[in-house]
């Protein structure tokens, strides 16, 4: 099974102040699920399901996440 990890600048979120921390981290979540990977362990990890979708979907979330002009900005 494979695992993704987001791993975010906390200090610079807070920095900008245009997004918390805890809205960011919702936003990526909802892509993941939007995608089919709901598995998150406590650290945060996204864990693919264990099937031949999860490289594209892990690829999805990151294409999408690419597009968001927050996510690139930060």
């Amino acid at each position: 099974m494979i695992k993704m990890e987001i791993e975010m600048n906390e200090k610079k979120i807070r920095e900008d102040s245009e997004y918390t921390v805890e809205q960011i981290k919702s936003m990526v979540e909802e892509v993941a699920e939007m995608t089919g990977i709901s598995k998150k362990d406590n650290k945060g990890a996204f864990w693919g399901n264990g099937n031949n979708q999860d490289f594209a979907n892990f690829g999805s979330i990151v294409l999408y996440l690419k597009e968001q002009q927050w996510f690139c900005h930060l």
